[in-house]
């Protein structure tokens, strides 16, 4: 699986976007829990559809995350702030 992060959105976009990407997976959940009551194969199939973009979804969270910790982490060893980044 080969998948690239933009670290240069800013970071209200980027909330922003990964909140609606929360609510539209637990959509999807919501019918697959719905469709398991009437098929369990439909719903493994459902399932196996939505395991890439979750686990993008939680690269992109965990990266970004761990980009902030960093940052902070430099800043606080150094002293120095940088330039306004894209973080």
């Amino acid at each position: 699986m080969e998948y690239s992060i933009d670290f240069s959105e800013p970071i209200p976009k980027v909330v922003q976007r990964l909140t609606a990407e929360h609510r539209d997976f637990r959509i999807k959940l919501i019918k697959i829990e719905d469709a398991s009551e009437v098929s369990s194969e439909k719903a493994i199939e459902m399932l196996k559809k939505l395991k890439k973009p979750i686990l993008q979804h939680t690269a992109e969270e965990e990266a970004r995350i761990m980009r902030m910790i960093q940052k902070h982490l430099s800043i606080q060893k150094t002293g120095i702030r940088r330039k306004k980044s894209f973080l």
